[in-house]
């Protein structure tokens, strides 16, 4: 080749070479594999136990299930380690905290074997024997360790996976929630996520339980922090973390001399529970969270002046089969599901005949049983109708008073919604018709206090002498006059949609809350305030199952309702109405103002075209909060308290735009009439307005020992013109006072009753 053209050349690959360089590095950089330090997960040393206090724990039964085993090694890592293996050596570790804490623990296995039996070698067996040692033990919880793997074997994915009975979304998810988050900030593996669960032993444990996956041994740098003894204690440091807050915020129950079934006679006697906190200094029960469900159906079950027992009218029961109760601490710690058949009794007749007290004029009081139509309700006749059976005579203490009921406002005949009234106080043995205070005879013994309350109205109170709430004699009438709280909201229809659902999460925190869940919780809040307040309330979505759009509508319209409320979570917050809603509009704008207060940056209302706004017949709005993507929102969304205020602004928008005018007063407020007498604010762990409104102090507040028992932007309680009844209580102090405000004026209070 010529030396001038292997010059040329030459200075072209050059040119090219230089031109590739240029290329290269204005490229994407090249992919460099992650080292082993670089993999988050089990970095951490565990924790000095140290500074714990145990107490919690102390005499719990708690039955650990390291999985697999045996015959059944699970998964396998690409080095050979075993899930099995793994899964014993974390639940060893926890029996020994746990022992030094002073719980009572029981392994499945201590050993690597299996459960296993000659006649039965199957996997079924193996986790039968598992929940069979559960059924026989009944611990207080049940906690199944696994390792999980991709199906895949994927060497670069893991997760943290925290298993909870599917269906079960009561003390099951605190409990795996309380864990969750304890291995969440131990282990720092990301993602991580609360899950339900269809695991045999999930499935079919008798107490509340969880099922843990950590970490995924087929990935092979996790496999090998897995087979290091720190790694196995910070896991279980873990798990033992998570169970003590699971039982430092109480683990409250229900309980019954009930059978699992139950035969229900319409003239029996009234069904009771009694809520039992699980410790003498636990939280007590949050009225606004009892659950009563037969048979798909919610019954106003009644909390007596106790706060703390539960009882159901027969004649409530008739025709049903399944009898479903929770309720939650005021920690926000659920009960288990209490479960019953239903058997009805033998029929009994139509009417029971109620005779030979004072004041019935020489007739006698025809009460209904089991009849739920509006037109049985009790009526004063002269004599006993035919098919009426006539009560013993040492069931009706002399010189009993009859006395009517009737209302101050248009509602017909003086019903209360719901056509009853009830008795705050209990009942003796075999005084099922005295307790039984529905409209319009209310019996009333001589020297015994009454104590009436029905949803939407103002309390009836009057103490053994006769004397009402601002020591005014009773007349001696045979009418008692009853007002609402709220009259604009007697009777209102509405339904509320807690959205998510399925695989709608609605965000989820960074330890695994749902805001589907917190929609849930919200929603039912808010549904007993309204419900205290004299509405019909409809949740178009009740668990964890995923509605669609079209059905709620649906659900609303067949409903009738008046209204209709969506709450849902994202980004930023606002509320969206119909841009052509005449109510829609002001409704948004007012839950808009009063949300703002509660919340980082300013609420507003706008305009939309969602679905659920084009199709309701009725006036709606879809109210977006926070989601739970950080740890302080997730912790305060959590909150009962926070929840209650945030229920109480979406009520009170709701008040303003329906009963405009209606006034309101602060906690702080009410508080400071009450004078020196009063509970000591850093005690108060909850009150009631008129018996239906629950107020819960600020998160934080109780276990501050704080002075202040509001917050900025509190939307406080509607107080009308009228007088109030005021209970306050605080772990086993109980007062009750009664309110006015004569002129719209200065508060004035009086102590009632109390128990110290």
């Amino acid at each position: 080749m010529p030396r001038r053209q292997l010059r040329i050349l030459s200075a072209a690959l050059a040119a090219a070479l230089s031109a590739l360089v240029i290329l290269t590095a204005c490229g994407p950089a090249p992919v460099v594999p992650r080292r082993p330090a670089d993999v988050p997960g089990y970095h951490r040393p565990p924790p000095d136990l140290a500074g714990i206090d145990p107490a919690p724990l102390q005499g719990r039964r708690i039955l650990l299930d390291p999985g697999h085993g045996g015959a059944f090694r699970g998964a396998v890592g690409d080095g050979g380690l075993t899930e099995a293996e793994v899964n014993l050596g974390v639940a060893l570790y926890l029996q020994g905290l746990l022992q030094w804490a002073g719980a009572e623990v029981h392994l499945t296995r201590t050993a690597d074997v299996d459960l296993l039996t000659p006649a039965d070698s199957s996997l079924s067996a193996d986790l039968a024997a598992r929940v069979a040692l559960a059924d026989s033990l009944q611990p207080d919880v049940f906690v199944s360790i696994h390792h999980n793997s991709t199906a895949s074997r994927d060497p670069h994915v893991n997760e943290t996976q925290t298993y909870y009975p599917l269906g079960r979304e009561g003390a099951d998810l605190d409990l795996a929630r309380a864990i969750h988050r304890q291995l969440v900030r131990a282990l720092e593996i990301e993602p991580a996520r609360i899950l339900p669960g269809g695991f045999h032993v999930l499935r079919h444990a008798p107490v509340p339980a969880v099922l843990g996956e950590p970490a995924m041994i087929s990935n092979p740098v996790m496999e090998g922090r897995l087979t290091l003894a720190r790694s196995l204690e910070l896991e279980a440091t873990a798990y033992f973390l998570g169970l003590r807050d699971y039982f430092a915020a109480g683990t409250p129950t229900w309980r019954t001399d009930l059978p699992d079934t139950v035969t229900v006679a319409a003239d029996g006697e009234p069904l009771v529970w009694a809520f039992d906190a699980g410790h003498p200094s636990a939280p007590g029960l949050d009225p606004a969270t009892v659950d009563l469900l037969v048979d798909g159906r919610r019954v106003s079950g009644h909390v007596d002046a106790t706060g703390q027992r539960l009882m159901v009218l027969p004649a409530d029961l008739a025709d049903a089969h399944r009898l479903i109760l929770t309720a939650r601490n005021l920690h926000g710690r659920a009960t288990p599901v209490q479960d019953h058949v239903l058997r009805a009794a033998a029929a009994a007749p139509r009417w029971h005949w109620i005779a030979d007290g004072e004041g019935t004029g020489g007739r006698g009081l025809a009460v209904p049983l089991g009849a739920t139509d509006a037109s049985a309700r009790p009526r004063l006749l002269p004599a006993p109708p035919p098919d009426v059976r006539i009560a013993r005579r040492d069931a009706l203490p002399d010189r009993t008073r009859w006395l009517g009921l009737q209302a101050t406002g248009p509602w017909s005949e003086g019903a209360v919604p719901g056509g009853r009234w009830q008795s705050r106080l209990m009942p003796p043995a075999g005084s099922l018709p005295y307790w039984r205070a529905t409209w319009p005879a209310i019996p009333v013994q001589p020297g015994q206090p009454l104590w009436l309350q029905a949803p939407g109205a103002r309390p009836l109170w009057r103490d053994a002498s006769g004397r009402d709430p601002w020591d005014q004699l009773a007349s001696g009438a045979d009418t008692l006059a009853w007002q609402p709280i709220v009259a604009e909201l007697v009777g209102v229809r509405v339904a509320i949609d807690p959205r998510g659902g399925g695989s709608d999460d609605q965000g989820r925190g960074p330890y695994g809350t749902r805001g589907a869940e917190l929609n849930l919780q919200l929603a039912g809040r808010l549904a007993a305030m309204l419900r205290g307040l004299g509405c019909e309330v409809l949740l178009v979505r009740s668990g964890e199952l995923w509605v669609p759009d079209s059905e709620k509508v649906r659900l609303a319209d067949a409903l009738g309702a008046d209204l209709y409320l969506a709450l849902g979570r994202g980004s930023r917050p606002g509320v969206r109405h119909h841009p052509g809603s005449t109510l829609g509009t002001p409704w948004a704008a007012a839950l808009a103002r009063n949300l703002t207060p509660l919340l980082p940056d300013t609420v507003a209302a706008g305009p939309a075209w969602d679905y659920v706004l084009r199709h309701t017949a009725c006036p709606a709005v879809v109210v977006t909060l926070e989601s739970p993507a950080t740890v302080s929102i997730e912790d305060r969304v959590l909150a009962p308290g926070w929840q209650n205020a945030v229920a109480r602004a979406l009520l009170r928008g709701t008040v303003d735009v329906l009963a405009p005018g209606t006034a309101w007063a602060s906690m702080d407020t009410l508080l400071a009439s009450l004078g020196a007498d009063a509970l000591p604010a850093a005690t108060l762990e909850v009150a009631l307005l008129d018996g239906q409104l629950t107020w819960l102090p600020p998160p934080g507040r109780a276990a501050a020992a704080a002075v202040a028992s509001g917050w900025d932007g509190d939307p406080g309680l509607p107080t009308g013109p009228g007088r109030h009844l005021l209970e306050l209580r605080g772990g086993p102090l109980w007062q009750l006072w009664a309110l006015s405000r004569p002129d719209q004026g200065a508060w004035q209070a009086r102590l009632l009753q109390e128990r110290r």
